[in-house]
């Protein structure tokens, strides 16, 4: 045999056990931690690292390996054996320069012991292993870590709609009355009523009409006018009739119109609005439409609207960085094992709670507390926020996208590799959702006026038809909020309603006396018209056009020509919502403001690894990997895969170019 190959292969071994020598190896059990001496095996190891496609963490483990312990270490795992059995948790750390590299669970369910050497399996760490078994799983979000706000009242405007398209003729005198829908069981909604007299040139229609309502107070009244024709000088009135029967000082009279130009006829009297703020409605009231003479009008509407408010509310709520850390504490038996900058106090996202629909009919939590999954946790947050979920140093983190996608750090350079290139085809897009996959539903009030439905894009993309939904399970939305808030359990109201185990959003603020409080209207004050009661908005931060904006560096990473827009194609809830007289959400999206975070271009490489760039790797495993087939003209991408086997001394790299 070549001697010159046989001095190559033990200057390998040389190498690889000098890399061995270098690392320390400790187990854990119960407590106890022991470092033990190098095992057996660990130098053909195969070891992989994958970036999650739903979470965007990387996470790493051992593959096809069965590891042989001596001397302490075997004690050490003979011992666990007898007092366990096969059940006996023991995790295995390997650290450098004391930096843990890897960890990982030994499977007693494979040993063998010889008498001197005792070999087992490595799976998965306990701590990867109980995240991805419990990340589903409800559990019960500790009490310690909720606190108090105050949740102010969304007004619900309560409406009666009369529309008609064609002209109505009266002669003076006559009164055609408007009718009205049934009146809900609730009280909370006046169902539009649209009549159509199908040409007629006169018609008297029923009374507009509401019976027994339990909102007795004042209301706002609009009547609109498109066309009016009249024979003579005369008026239109307004009335406001008390149904009970009560004295005419009871009654109320209003001139809408007044014309003084008799013998004229066809005269088009350009549009006439006319509105009073403050008319006081009683319990059962009729509204009549009269005039002084042979009249023709066009109606465009008649509107009878009531503003709802009702007194704030103080409510147990938790912040939703303090709702992952306590299901982190419920997951994993001990406080500590969740972390975030995005979420925690300073960050971003600190100033957004969670609650349940019993949370916000203030439930005690002894009897209702607070359940829900890490799962629902960052799934919900991060179609709002743009997040990413990894495990970084033994703990949970989540952190803004751009945390996992790393363009700063070089983790690695690799020269004289071979690569393969090609179309990363599940990371183009060419239909986008965002908003909420939940919003007001139309048989409830204002169900017109939701600014936190849904909007859905395309990107105009034709080879590939991929949806990217980011609709978030949270409900966002004000009125859902407000009428299960109307429901109290002071109140003695304690049947089920549907939105009692959802999950509620709410943007809060810290006042002067530290308490917290709901954010009402916009969070910086400014003008907000085109919806119903704008100082009483929840929620303005986060309505889907701005989830769209959190998310258009990830979205533009789907494009190879980047100066093209996102084309808005269809919507739920109110899009006509202006902040500062700027309409933002009914037009397409341009992308050239916003910076792709990777190219949709997946490189396969194969290269030559010692533990050392291995080492590398893990420590920068969000960072950017940069490699060559010389040594110039690098290329760059973030991890995808990875696969190291130690007894070659090979890695396979799949990665998402930069």
């Amino acid at each position: 045999m070549d001697s010159t190959f046989l001095q190559e292969q033990q200057a390998g071994k040389d190498e690889r056990q000098t890399q061995v020598d270098m690392m320390d190896f400790t187990l854990t059990y119960d407590g106890v931690t022991q470092t033990v001496e190098d095992p057996r095996g660990w130098d053909e190891l195969v070891i992989s690292l994958e970036r999650d496609k739903s979470t965007h963490g990387v996470f790493y483990s051992f593959l096809e390996t069965e590891l042989g312990f001596i001397g302490q270490g075997r004690k050490f795992l003979r011992n666990a054996l007898n007092l366990e059995g096969i059940d006996a948790q023991v995790m295995l750390e390997i650290k450098e320069d004391g930096s843990i590299l890897y960890d990982g669970l030994v499977d007693f369910s494979t040993y063998t012991d010889d008498g001197t050497f005792f070999e087992v399996s490595i799976e998965e760490s306990s701590f990867r292993q109980m995240l991805k078994a419990r990340f589903k799983d409800k559990v019960q979000v500790p009490d310690s870590y909720q606190s108090a706000i105050e949740l102010h009242s969304r007004v619900l405007e309560l409406e009666t709609v009369f529309e008609a398209t064609t002209w109505i003729q009266i002669s003076g005198g006559e009164a055609p009355h408007l009718d009205l829908a049934k009146v809900k069981d609730e009280m909370l909604l006046y169902s539009p009523v649209k009549y159509d007299p199908l040409g007629s040139d006169e018609y008297t229609a029923p009374s507009l009409r509401c019976q027994e309502t339990e909102q007795e107070g004042y209301w706002k009244i609009t009547v609109e006018f498109y066309k009016v024709r009249h024979d003579a000088e005369g008026y239109i009135n307004f009335h406001i009739l008390d149904f009970d029967g009560g004295s005419s000082n009871d009654n109320q009279d209003f001139n809408i119109y007044t014309y003084d130009e008799p013998g004229t006829t066809d005269i088009l009297v350009p549009y006439i609005r006319w509105e009073l703020d403050s008319v006081y409605i009683k319990k059962n009231w009729n509204i009549i439409v009269s005039t002084g003479s042979l009249t023709s009008f066009q109606l465009a509407r008649i509107t009878v609207r009531h503003s709802y408010p009702v007194e704030s509310s103080v409510n147990r709520f938790f912040q939703i960085g303090d709702a992952m850390k306590g299901v982190c504490e419920q997951i994993f038996g001990q406080a500590g094992m969740f972390t975030s900058e995005a979420l925690g106090t300073g960050g971003d996202f600190q100033w957004y709670g969670l609650m349940s629909g019993f949370m916000v009919r203030n439930f005690p939590a002894v009897d209702k507390p607070f359940q829900t999954s890490l799962k629902e946790l960052f799934e919900g947050a991060s179609a709002i926020f743009c997040l990413g979920l990894g495990i970084d140093n033994g703990k949970v983190v989540v952190e803004r996208m751009r945390h996992f996608y790393d363009k700063y750090t070089t983790a690695l350079t690799l020269d004289y590799v071979s690569i393969k290139e090609e179309v990363a085809e599940e990371r183009y897009w060419n239909n986008v959702k965002v908003g909420y996959q939940k919003y007001y539903e139309e048989d409830e009030p204002n169900a017109n006026d939701p600014i936190c439905g849904e909007l859905e894009y395309t990107t105009q993309l034709l080879a590939i038809e991929n949806e990217l939904d980011i609709r978030s399970k949270f409900l966002a939305d004000q009125y859902m909020l407000e009428v299960t808030r109307r429901k109290r359990y002071e109140n003695e109201d304690t049947s089920p309603y549907k939105h009692d185990k959802e999950t509620f959003i709410v943007h809060y603020y810290k006042g002067e006396d530290d308490g917290f409080y709901s954010v009402a209207g916009h969070p910086d004050g400014r003008l907000v018209d085109k919806v119903l009661s704008p100082e009483t908005l929840y929620n303005f931060s986060i309505i889907p056009w701005e989830n769209l904006r959190r998310w258009l560096d990830f979205i533009k990473s789907a494009y190879l020509n980047r100066s093209k827009n996102i084309r808005l194609i269809s919507h739920e809830g109110n899009i006509e919502m202006r902040e500062d007289l700027l309409v933002k959400t009914k037009t397409d999206q341009p992308m050239s403001p916003y910076n792709a975070i990777f190219q949709p271009v997946r490189y396969t490489v194969e290269s030559p690894m010692n533990r050392s760039q291995l080492s590398q790797v893990v420590a920068g495993k969000y960072g950017v990997v940069r490699f060559s087939e010389s040594n110039q003209d690098h290329k760059e991408g973030f991890i995808e895969k990875v696969k190291f086997d130690a007894g070659k001394g090979m890695a396979t790299l799949q990665l998402i170019g930069l």
